[in-house]
């Protein structure tokens, strides 16, 4: 999946509640005002080479990068997190860096396998 900005848990409302009131439509509105500010038309993305966040001696998630499209994807979060900013949700603590999350790594046994299956080819670390 393409992370635009992690949100964490959003409250739906329940059923007693009006659509309005729920915080997950405040969240979807946000999503289409970013989709229009950004002014991105339709775009495709290429995917390649694999990398790991944070980092090598610490790999948490396992991630193809953007090789088209990324600043298409940049645009968009962008956009994005000034919506949600508005919205009262806290900024990223960290770079935008457009990828793909293909895995997260729970444990030390899954992140020696995934350094030794990265050792195994060239890929990008960062």
């Amino acid at each position: 999946h393409v992370t635009l900005k992690f949100l964490g848990d959003v409250a739906r409302g329940d059923e007693d509640d009006s659509p309005n009131d729920s915080a997950l439509d405040d969240v979807i509105a946000a999503g289409e005002r970013a989709v229009d500010r950004a002014g991105v038309a339709p775009f495709d993305c290429a995917v390649g080479g694999l990398g790991v966040f944070p980092n090598r001696d610490y790999v948490s998630v396992v991630w193809a990068g953007i090789e088209r499209g990324g600043d298409d994807l940049t645009a968009l979060h962008r956009a994005l997190e000034a919506e949600t900013t508005a919205l009262g949700v806290d900024p990223a603590d960290h770079a935008f860096t457009p990828h793909v999350t293909l895995a997260r790594v729970e444990n030390a046994a899954g992140a020696e396998a995934v350094r030794d299956a990265l050792d195994d080819g060239e890929v990008e670390v960062g």
